[in-house]
């Protein structure tokens, strides 16, 4: 409730601001979806792009009743709420205390910046805890069917426990048929959502991004090297004890195969990706985490000790959450890339950008491609044949812009990472005119090809 007022707060204080090019991705799909479904900016669907169908429909939903960036956040306060109380009833099924175990998953690991930054974490995280409180009812099926599609590595949860269901109602084919239809019931109109949007039954941004990231030509040592440091950076050290207690509770053996899937497979495929926007994707843990933990916060006297100690832990990481929030929404960047793209980017533009969201949502009126492939199938396919095992996009970047006919370039300047495409096509005779160069900020720059520079 208390962060519930804060975000309304935030919305009600201040024009509505998010901290992340992602969370425009959702309002620029919502809004597509809200015309019907094709994305003119991306020449695509509205749910290219969109990891969380659940999510971006709820928006959608909201957003005929107000403008699209109030709508957000009223479903982020609404996941916010619906994730405490999720907490709430887990502590009151496992016997802890409830303040300890409210106030633990609400701040451990910088999550006031998961829950208010405008992305689907709140609403998966609250899908979790609410599928572990649930774990033993008779209707968990339907909420095993929408995992998928809150987050697809939930997919990983609802399996499982999937399993559990069925092996439990083992005597009885009609409940375990029954266990099988809710789960399709829920599971098949988003399916069926996704084959005719994009062409796909569920969503495949983790597989762009595993592609473009491109971490698959790594040695084991050094993805679990980076395993480890993302493990230490999240700041949800103290909850990693709750391992140890998941096979003592009801459901747990589900949730551990959840973790060593989701895991095993991120450190093989894509381990720095976990460490992301503040570590986001690690923060589903949390929940899972604090269940495995509760027979020891459940104790009379170590209870006690061990609740203060992880409310003590919880308060400093969410304080750094809430101060990395404020940060990254009082950053310029975006709205000096809004002033500077009103200045020098005219009606119809082809542009080049790495970051989806913002510029679609401000500029519905230019023709963008996005080299990592998120919106842009094309690109997708591009560094599926070229970059997946070398982790050289040059020519990638290069096959991108030239077939996307490219007039412009918009880059992350003050970011090496993310400046990548602008340096690829300088040392490939590609020439850049400087339109807008802000320090630290967004680059807008005119691009010409060689043949074209040359002439």
């Amino acid at each position: 409730v208390a962060l519930a007022v804060v975000a309304a707060t935030l919305a009600s204080a201040t024009a509505p601001v998010f901290p992340l090019d992602d969370a425009y991705i959702t309002l620029h799909n919502a809004r597509a979806l809200l015309a019907g479904g094709a994305d003119a900016s991306y020449g695509g669907s509205a749910l290219s792009g969109a990891t969380s169908a659940v999510h971006l429909v709820l928006v959608a939903l909201a957003g005929w009743l107000m403008p699209l960036e109030t709508a957000l956040h009223l479903v982020t306060i609404f996941a916010v709420a619906l994730y405490a109380m999720g907490l709430d009833r887990l502590a009151v099924v496992t016997g802890c205390n409830r303040s300890v175990l409210v106030v633990a998953g609400l701040l451990t690991g910088f999550m006031p910046f998961q829950l208010l930054n405008g992305l689907e974490t709140g609403l998966a995280l609250a899908a979790v805890t609410w599928t572990i409180v649930l774990v033993d009812h008779r209707r968990l099926p339907w909420l095993l069917g929408l995992l998928l599609f809150v987050r697809p590595e939930l997919a990983l949860l609802a399996a499982p426990l999937m399993v559990r269901c069925c092996w439990r109602d083992r005597r009885s084919p009609r409940l375990v048929a029954a266990n099988l239809a809710m789960a399709a019931g829920s599971a098949v109109p988003w399916l069926l959502l996704y084959w005719v949007a994009t062409g796909v039954p569920f969503p495949t941004t983790g597989g762009v991004k595993i592609v473009y990231f491109a971490e698959l030509h790594r040695s084991l040592p050094e993805k679990l090297r980076i395993f480890r440091s993302v493990v230490v950076g999240s700041a949800i050290g103290p909850l990693l004890a709750g391992v140890f207690g998941l096979l003592r509770q009801r459901g747990g053996g589900g949730l551990l195969v959840f973790l060593l899937l989701w895991l095993g497979i991120s450190v093989e495929s894509f381990a720095g990706g976990l460490g992301h926007n503040f570590y986001r994707y690690l923060a589903l843990a949390v929940p899972v985490l604090l269940y495995g933990a509760t027979p020891l916060l459940a104790m009379p006297r170590r209870g006690r000790i061990a609740g203060a100690v992880l409310v003590l832990w919880a308060a400093l990481s969410g304080w750094l959450g809430v101060a990395i929030f404020r940060q990254e929404v009082t950053s310029q960047a975006l709205p000096t890339l809004a002033a500077d793209a009103r200045r020098t980017l005219p009606a119809g533009a082809r542009v080049l950008v790495h970051d989806a969201g913002y510029l679609a949502w401000r500029r519905p009126d230019l023709h963008i491609t996005e080299v990592v492939g998120l919106k842009s199938a094309a690109s997708a396919r591009i560094h599926a044949e070229t970059t997946a095992f070398t982790n050289d996009r040059g020519e990638a970047l290069e096959r991108i812009a030239r077939s996307s006919r490219a007039q412009y370039l918009v880059v992350l300047a003050g970011n090496p990472f993310w400046s990548e495409t602008a340096r690829v096509l300088r040392a490939r005779y590609w020439t850049l005119q400087p339109l807008a160069t802000p320090a630290g900020g967004y680059a807008i720059f005119r691009l010409l090809p060689p043949v074209a520079a040359a002439g």
